[in-house]
């Protein structure tokens, strides 16, 4: 068994720690309201040699609100004295070993979700980069969101993620400044004279010109995850509705971007 889901990981005590699952590498562990108890990992991690990758995942965004796990107390602490808790949710932490045969575990991947409270996105993506050296894969859902930046300064503070490998981003378009230009020319070749389509390939190219000058300032940056839609009338969130989703690749020897993203609208 290569990956073990646990759904209530809060009922699991020390006795969990002693049972085998050969082979496994992966634990992911779907936490809620109650808190998890990690008594039994110290065990179970060294029965399990192979085990090098965990995550805690809250996708209803209870936990992380209600309780703090060792392994991001001082992340949590410094938030709140930098008054950026209220901001953003956490609803997913990934953790690596140090090494195979260590018992330190260490933040490597981590999910947030901005709220309409948000302050500054440089501010929040700057405490996670000092807290979380060694992440390696960074999710950022951004739709509610309100502010715009430069993306300069967006590029500038990711390339902080030294060891960053994927990164999925969700609904960053309009949060860019120049997202809302209308100096970019598609890459695409449309047929028709439609407007979502033609505002949907026009975010596509603004999305590979934002790859490619990421994957120049982060040397371990392997793919990026899109996920962005828009309106027909942009101002008022009015209109018909299009979608951009997909991966981006980059070349490992010359850093160019290759991949098309898959383009949607309404009717």
């Amino acid at each position: 068994m290569a990956a073990l889901d646990i759904h209530r990981p809060d009922l699991l005590d020390g006795s969990f720690g002693l049972k085998t699952f050969t082979g496994l590498q992966e634990l992911n562990l779907f936490v809620c309201h109650f808190p998890v108890s990690f008594s039994w990992l110290p065990a179970f991690a060294s029965g399990h040699p192979r085990l090098n990758k965990m995550w805690l995942l809250d996708d209803k965004k209870h936990y992380f609100d209600r309780h703090t796990p060792s392994f991001i107390h001082s992340f949590v602490e410094e938030c709140h004295r930098q008054e950026l808790s209220e901001c953003f949710d956490i609803t997913r932490v990934g953790l690596s070993r140090a090494n195979q045969s260590s018992q330190e575990w260490r933040v490597t991947g981590m999910t947030i979700v901005t709220k309409f409270a948000s302050t500054s996105l440089i501010e929040i993506l700057s405490l996670i980069c000092s807290s979380f050296p060694a992440i390696e894969v960074l999710s950022l859902d951004l739709d509610h969101h309100k502010d715009t930046y430069h993306i300069d300064d967006i590029v500038s503070v990711l390339g902080g993620f030294s060891c960053l490998r994927v990164l999925y981003i969700s609904h960053l378009y309009n949060r860019i400044e120049s997202g809302r230009k209308t100096s970019w020319k598609s890459v695409r070749q449309l047929e028709t004279y439609d407007v979502c389509k033609i505002l949907a390939a026009t975010a596509e190219t603004a999305f590979l010109c934002y790859a490619s000058r990421l994957a120049k300032q982060i040397a371990s940056l392997s793919a990026l995850h899109i996920d962005d839609m828009g309106y027909e009338h942009e101002k008022s969130r009015y209109g018909r509705r299009w979608w951009l989703k997909g991966w981006l690749h980059v070349r490992t020897s010359s850093r160019d971007i290759e991949g098309e993203l898959q383009m949607l609208t309404d009717y």
